[in-house]
């Protein structure tokens, strides 16, 4: 059986990708900046509210705008910084050919063309989400597969041949299938 899909690799594509990217490695991490904020909100409204909102807590409060602002940054400012920067992916177009021995990727935007082959076993893990499955073939490398692009079998195919292939653990859903 031979699988067929594509992406683009557009502006709200990597958009998507990195705030998934980001949200999904670091949930650790946002939790504990969740619970970081919500302190810090409830000490500036009981501070204002008991009126002691005093010299001490300045510098804290302006800390806590600091640390919004950067995270604002990261989540909005950094995706944009990076992909107006990356020429390779830039609006690039890939097609892939899932068959029972590997992924074919077929991929060129004018400046950079070119083909490979991944074996699955060297997939480190698959998340599926709403519109895309990512396929991570180490920590910081992946390929974008948009759901709305398989031809050649449906979802559950594509979906049965993944987790056939590297196995139930290394394919995560994030979304209701």
């Amino acid at each position: 059986m031979e699988i067929k899909a594509s992406s683009k690799y557009d502006w709200e594509t990597i958009k998507k990708f990195n705030r998934f990217h980001v949200l999904s490695r670091a949930r650790f991490f946002n939790v504990l900046i969740l619970l970081m904020e919500i302190y810090m909100i409830f000490v500036f409204a009981f501070a204002a509210i008991s009126q002691t909102f005093t010299t001490g807590l300045l510098p804290s409060f302006c800390l806590f705008l600091l640390w919004n602002a950067f995270i604002v940054f990261v989540y909005f400012g950094l995706p944009k910084i990076r992909y107006n920067k990356n020429k390779v992916i830039k609006n690039s177009e890939n097609h892939f050919v899932f068959t029972e021995n590997d992924v074919t990727e077929t991929s060129g935007n004018g400046l950079h063309t070119g083909t490979s082959a991944v074996k699955y076993d060297a997939m480190w893990r698959v998340y599926e989400t709403k519109g895309y499955i990512y396929l991570y073939i180490n920590s910081n490398q992946s390929y974008i597969v948009d759901k709305s692009t398989v031809t050649g079998g449906t979802i559950e195919d594509l979906r049965m041949l993944l987790i056939a292939k590297i196995g139930a653990k290394k394919y995560k859903i994030k979304c209701k299938v």
